[in-house]
């Protein structure tokens, strides 16, 4: 198989799941893998175009960017050249809901991240991740004027199980315990993938994807080689066609795979 393009998910794929950083090793694996003329996308559920959540990588130079699980393609900071809003009516839904039964959710507009408001659900999600809590959604925001692409309510499976239902047009992707990125039925890593692929004439054969959670699956099954990272649970790596080592996963698959 020749490789020609990777796409990586960042948490704890890219960074150190116990620093919450990306090591040298994944940067300098990155840099050498674009000199070889790689292509190198970071596929993340982080929203890409926020000050704060592109963050972490804003040191590392990408081809470019799968951001909210495949709701946002774009270059660098520019508008997206493919986006993918969730549906009025199920915002609707997941606020009532929100009120009614009284959780925390984040809310991604295009360029924006807000939070309803601040509870244990979200500090004990925060910690698996290196970015700044968002700030407080305005009392004036208007969900049917601004486009969101993903909301995030910070619950527990059970009660993501009394939410999802009532949802038309929308579906969960779940990355940890403590919270849960709802975003459009007909999205996911994969749809981000096959946009970008398209966008430079890639075929499924010619890529590999490297992540480490629930909402990696469908980016790892729709690789020419899917890579699961060696924390990942038995589900995700049940469906991907490798295993990252323990130490430097990126830099290791990277030369195992002739990408440096």
């Amino acid at each position: 198989m020749k490789v020609k393009a990777v796409f990586v998910d960042i948490d704890n794929t890219m960074t150190d799941p116990l620093t919450r950083i990306i090591p040298d090793s994944a940067v300098e694996a990155v840099k050498a893998a674009r000199k070889n003329g790689i292509l190198v996308f970071a596929a993340t559920g982080r929203n890409t175009l926020d000050e704060y959540e592109s963050k972490t990588m804003a040191h590392i130079e990408f081809d470019g960017y799968v951001g909210m699980n495949g709701a946002i393609c774009h270059f660098g900071k520019e508008d997206p050249f493919y986006s993918l809003p969730l549906d009025v009516i199920d915002i609707e839904t997941v606020f009532a809901m929100r009120k009614e039964m009284n959780f925390a959710m984040a809310v991604n507009t295009l360029r924006e991240v807000y939070i309803t408001n601040y509870d244990d659900m979200v500090r004990k999600s925060s910690k698996l991740v290196d970015i700044k809590l968002p700030e407080l959604l305005p009392d004036n925001f208007d969900y049917k004027k601004e486009a969101i692409y993903m909301v995030m309510p910070y619950i527990t499976k059970e009660v993501e199980d009394l939410i999802i239902p009532r949802l038309k047009n929308a579906m969960p992707t779940r990355w940890n315990n403590w919270a849960v990125d709802i975003i459009p039925a007909d999205g996911g890593k994969h749809i981000g993938m096959q946009k970008m692929m398209e966008k430079f004439g890639l075929e499924k054969h010619e890529v590999l994807a490297m992540g480490d959670g629930y909402n990696d699956i469908t980016m790892l099954e729709y690789a020419g080689v899917g890579i699961a990272v060696a924390h990942a649970s038995d589900t995700v790596k049940k469906s991907a066609d490798d295993i990252a080592p323990e130490i430097d996963p990126v830099k290791s698959v990277f030369k195992k795979y002739g990408i440096i």
